[in-house]
């Protein structure tokens, strides 16, 4: 019950705090999440040290994990201001400046990833799920829209270019990180009985302490306990790659295909005309702007499948492996996460009804009815 307590209170303050907001602003209110965080954190925050302040003074590992958590979460946050800017700009400026403009997507990706990387430290157990779940998240959707608002052919190519460019260097990180670990198995007898094993598996090999395959593993070149130790950790961190590179593009697939779903359902509804995209299209447009956006997601869809055969063919290791191991093993992180973004994203593109509100008040009381 102490868990749902601080959960309840935080929301039932920020909710009050919007319908408040919402009286002299109106319905739909911009930016809600950025206009709940200076009530919901601070209540938040009051509630979790009511009930769990004294454990926080008695463990300071667990105080510096909570430290990190509210660290990640206003990276986060941030991410809710920096790309609706971006999309303002972009949509305000015309063709001919857009093909320059879009360069600052991949800038604000790796700022806001590098931003979170500090924020999480040494978690890397952590950094794959929450730096892809958001800001990769975050930069497919915006992609998807900048595609959608897009009128130059010139800009859409130049966003290809980019995701291709972004696929090469994960390809050549991959290479960069398996050399090392080949260089190191090619190390072991000739007639060692995995001398053709896969890598992985002579890891796991070292990592259970087999007797029998340590002494194995000791005969020539392949000596000491230190070469075993840095044959492990040079296999993690091509795993960990990996995995990362894997989701993202999973990542860059998956959210513009569930963004063009929504788009398409949006259409038929009686509340497009809210939707500036969609108000003042026709069918014939819909299509288009679809298949502008389906067009970049054969392009990922192409990427996915060559990096997934490159990975196969030099660390043969399965990439369905990988992926079902990096989406289920933080499935309740990831599937949160991906609704919260694309509900979010999806509703900042609501007209604002300010205006219409301001109109009204000016209309008497006894006109309205």
């Amino acid at each position: 019950m102490h868990k749902l307590i601080p959960s309840i209170v935080a929301t039932a303050a920020a909710t009050s705090f919007k319908i408040a907001c919402a009286k002299p602003v109106g319905f739909p209110l911009p930016f809600q999440l950025v206009f709940e965080i200076p009530v919901w954190f601070p209540t938040l925050i009051s509630c979790f040290l009511v009930f769990f302040g004294q454990d926080l003074w008695r463990d300071r590992t667990l105080l510096k994990e909570v430290v990190t958590t509210v660290v990640v979460m206003h990276c986060q946050i941030l991410l809710t201001v920096v790309y609706p800017v971006y999309l303002y700009g972009y949509t305000s400026i015309g063709p001919s400046q857009q093909k320059y403009y879009v360069i600052l997507l991949p800038i604000i990706k790796i700022l806001a990833k590098n931003l979170i990387s500090s924020a999480l430290g040494t978690r890397y157990d952590l950094l794959p799920q929450i730096m892809i779940f958001n800001v990769d998240v975050f930069n497919a959707l915006y992609v998807s829209n900048s595609m959608e608002n897009s009128n130059s052919v010139t800009t859409t190519l130049l966003m290809v270019l980019i995701d291709l460019v972004q696929a090469l260097i994960s390809l050549s990180d991959i290479t960069h990180l398996i050399t090392p670990v080949n260089q190191l198995r090619h190390k072991l007898p000739r007639d060692h009985p995995l001398k053709e094993a896969c890598f992985v598996d002579i890891a796991l090999q070292i990592v259970k302490e087999n007797p029998k395959v340590q002494t194995q593993l000791s005969k020539r070149r392949y000596t000491t306990a230190l070469g075993r130790q840095v044959f492990v950790e040079r296999t993690a961190r091509v795993l960990f790659t990996t995995e990362f590179v894997i989701l993202v593009e999973y990542t860059e697939v998956i959210v513009p295909i569930i963004y063009c779903i929504y788009t398409a359902a949006m259409f038929y509804l009686p509340n497009r005309e809210y939707y500036p995209l969609l108000k003042d299209i026709d069918e014939a447009g819909l299509r288009s702007k679809i298949m502008d956006v389906l067009i970049y997601v054969m392009v990922e869809l192409v990427s996915l499948l060559v990096i997934g055969y490159v990975i196969q063919h030099k660390l043969r290791i399965s990439m369905l492996q990988v992926l079902s191991f990096g989406l289920d093993k933080s499935w309740r992180m990831v599937q949160s996460n991906l609704h919260l973004w694309i509900f979010f994203t999806v509703e900042s593109s609501i007209e604002h009804s300010g205006k219409c509100m301001h109109v009204l008040r000016q209309i008497p009381v006894e006109q309205r009815r």
